[in-house]
């Protein structure tokens, strides 16, 4: 449960940097609802805990939409790669699959290839690692190598691509310990060092890699497998670690966690009422090491953080709480990374599944 001290920390947080200049903000939110809402949010009117409504909805979504990536310099939503950003990389959870894509011609995606995987032995977790669950693709930050973890098989599989057709090079992909469960993974890049940090969602852990390019092939080192509350005993195996974001200076590295309700906070729409709230777990990372030191935990604003988004400017955070049908926005201090308290919520129909924001 988070320490008065480290709330004491948050509310300090929102006091020293009360002197940001106010900035309007689009997020996108995707829910189970097959929408995709847009919310408007001008940070920094300092107006108390502001209710949103959403100005728009769009209803082109299919069943069950789970993800949402902003292609800035296109205005597109997708998860790119290539020579001319005309690739699109997607996992496929329940297909047990990942697809690439030429969308050129957004409004004409052609398919280019499928990797279809199999489980190769028993799985440790039965329960829910009875197929491959690739969970999603991410591009190292030279923008020559994809990722994707795999939930199912405890294995993050890896590809290079040729920049121009990108037809797909499989490489051996890299072990997990069996029953992690790997979940989303994380870049940062501290002068001549790359670090690269892997959520396990049945593990409940961080795990910590160097990465390094050794004869212009990656390679992914292990540095530390830490609980996702930072280092000391295991994490209850009812927990859920879900997003980690590293925020725009690089220099810390926060962790969403689901099912803990492990504190309480007044709800939003009935200050008189009390609601769990699952946690935000804020990192320092240590540039030369790549080491984390954990500086707080905060409530996330509700049940189930299955996604977050950090503002540009470092000092906002979109939480979309899948259980509860909200988003809730948070104040962050840039100069200290510390997470201050809410500044605005919005209540979306249906399961949220991501909370973005339009930032070129």
């Amino acid at each position: 449960m988070p320490s008065r001290r480290n709330l004491q920390k948050s509310l300090v947080s929102t006091l020293l940097c009360a002197g940001n200049l106010a900035s309007a903000s689009l997020v996108y939110v995707s829910s189970y609802s097959q929408t995709v809402t847009t919310l408007n949010y001008t940070h920094g009117q300092n107006t108390g805990i502001q209710k949103l409504n959403p100005v728009a909805v769009s209803q082109g979504c299919s069943d069950n939409p789970s993800w949402l990536t902003l292609d800035a310099p296109d205005s597109i939503l997708g998860v790119v790669f290539g020579n001319n950003r005309h690739g699109l990389a997607v996992a496929h959870y329940g297909g047990s699959a990942f697809t690439t894509w030429d969308v050129s011609n957004p409004n004409s995606l052609k398919l280019l290839q499928t990797k279809t995987f199999k489980l190769t032995g028993p799985p440790s977790r039965p329960d829910r690692q009875d197929a491959p669950h690739p969970h999603e693709a991410v591009l190292d930050p030279t923008g020559k190598f994809l990722l994707v973890p795999d939930l199912g098989m405890d294995l993050i599989h890896l590809y290079s691509f040729d920049p121009n057709t990108l037809a797909l090079k499989d490489i051996t992909p890299l072990s997990v310990k069996p029953g992690s469960g790997p979940r989303h993974i994380t870049f940062v890049v501290k002068g001549s060092k790359t670090f690269a940090y892997l959520v396990t969602e049945l593990g409940n852990t961080i795990i910590g890699y160097d990465v390094t390019y050794p004869n212009g092939q990656i390679k992914l080192t292990e540095i530390f497998n830490i609980p996702s509350h930072g280092a000391g005993p295991a994490e209850p195996s009812s927990y859920a670690a879900s997003e980690v974001v590293v925020s725009p200076d690089t220099n810390y590295l926060i962790v969403s966690s689901r099912a803990e309700n492990s504190t309480s906070i007044p709800d939003f729409d009935d200050p008189s009422r009390i609601i769990p709230s699952d946690p935000l777990i804020n990192f320092k990372i240590n540039p030369t090491t790549g080491q984390l030191q954990l500086l707080q935990v905060v409530p996330a604003g509700g049940q189930f953080p299955r996604q977050f988004s950090i503002n540009k400017e470092g000092n906002l955070l979109a939480v979309g709480l899948q259980n509860d049908g909200r988003v809730v926005f948070v104040d962050r201090c840039p100069e200290t990374g510390l997470l201050g308290g809410f500044v605005a919520y919005a209540d979306i129909e249906g399961q949220i599944t991501a909370a973005i924001f339009d930032q070129k």
